[in-house]
C-alpha cells in the first residue's frame, strides 16, 4: 500500500512496501523498506536539525532524544501525542566528506507497527523543509 502524503500543494508518495520510483516533490524518491516509511532526497547536512525542528511544529510529533550513532547519522526518538513512540532515522550516504548538498536517507516509523499515512506525512514535512533550506542560509517558514 503506499500513501499520499500533500504538503504544501506537492504530493509525495511514500510507504512501506512501495516500490522505488520517483515522487511529486521535485528532487524526492521513494526508497523501497520494509514495516517502516523511507526516502532520498539531495539536501544540505547542516539544514537537518532545522528542517526536523520545524517538521516537528507542524506534526503531532515531539522529540525525546537525539542520538548521533557516528558523523553521517542522526536518530531522532520520537513521541505522537497518543503517546505512541517513533523515530526518525537520517544518513548521509554520500560520507562525511562530501560538500553539500548530499544524498540524505530518511527512515521514519510511528507506532509499534507503523502507521504509513502518519510516517508520509511526516516525511514529507521534513522533505518539504530541507528543499526550503537547500543552498540558503534562512528561509521564512511557510504555513
Amino acid at each position: 500500500m503506499c500513501v499520499v502524503a500533500v504538503v504544501g500543494g506537492l504530493g509525495l508518495v511514500v510507504a512501506g512496501g512501495c516500490s522505488t520510483g520517483q515522487t511529486g516533490l521535485p528532487g524526492v524518491e521513494v526508497v523501497a523498506a520494509e514495516g517502516e516509511s523511507a526516502i532520498r532526497i539531495e539536501a544540505d547536512w547542516a539544514d537537518v536539525e532545522a528542517a526536523v525542528t520545524a517538521a516537528l511544529g507542524q506534526s503531532e510529533l515531539v522529540r525525546v532524544r537525539l542520538d548521533r550513532p557516528d558523523p553521517s547519522q542522526v536518530v531522532y526518538a520520537l513521541r505522537t501525542s497518543r503517546d505512541e513512540p517513533a523515530t526518525l532515522t537520517i544518513a548521509r550516504l554520500d560520507g562525511p566528506g562530501a560538500l553539500d548538498p548530499v544524498r540524505l536517507r530518511l527512515v521514519c516509523r510511528v507506532g509499534r507497527f507503523g502507521d504509513a499515512a502518519r510516517e508520509g506525512e511526516f516525511l514529507a514535512l521534513v522533505a518539504d523543509r530541507l528543499r526550503q533550506l537547500r543552498g540558503v542560509e534562512v528561509a521564512p517558514l511557510r504555513e
